[in-house]
């Protein structure tokens, strides 16, 4: 019985870990994909906006559908829809951008601390 149970412990913690190294794997790929999209709206092979809709497109491909994520993309393609109508510059629109960004994760980080402090079962400590 001992021998089954650490089978399970053991099989549990692998398991735990290959979802952990498949959200590595994942944020890597993300990263590597917005560095290069970036690169190309800098290059101007990519304007602004559609730069933005790739972004979002890639980012519910590795991530699923988030309603968090696709308020912020929502914004971030009309910032940048701004810029190519000439009523905000890429300056101002990509400070913005960051600046919901930024407030985004912060948000998410805040609700992961409030997930932590409760237990298997939803209880709080």
């Amino acid at each position: 019985m001992k021998h089954k149970r650490l089978i399970v412990i053991v099989a549990m913690a692998c398991m735990t870990g290959c979802a952990g190294m498949g959200q590595s794997q994942q944020r890597s790929n993300w990263e590597k994909y917005r560095s290069e999209v970036m690169a190309q709206r800098s290059a101007g092979t990519l304007t602004p906006m559609q730069a933005q809709l790739d972004l979002w497109t890639k980012y519910r491909e590795l991530f699923g559908e988030d309603p968090a994520a696709n308020g912020f993309y929502a914004y971030s393609v009309n910032l940048m829809s701004s810029v190519e109508t000439g009523a905000l510059s890429l300056e101002e629109a990509q400070a913005l951008v960051d600046a919901r960004e930024r407030e985004v994760s912060a948000r998410r980080i805040a609700e992961l601390e409030r997930n932590r402090s409760y237990d298997a079962y939803g209880n709080p400590p």
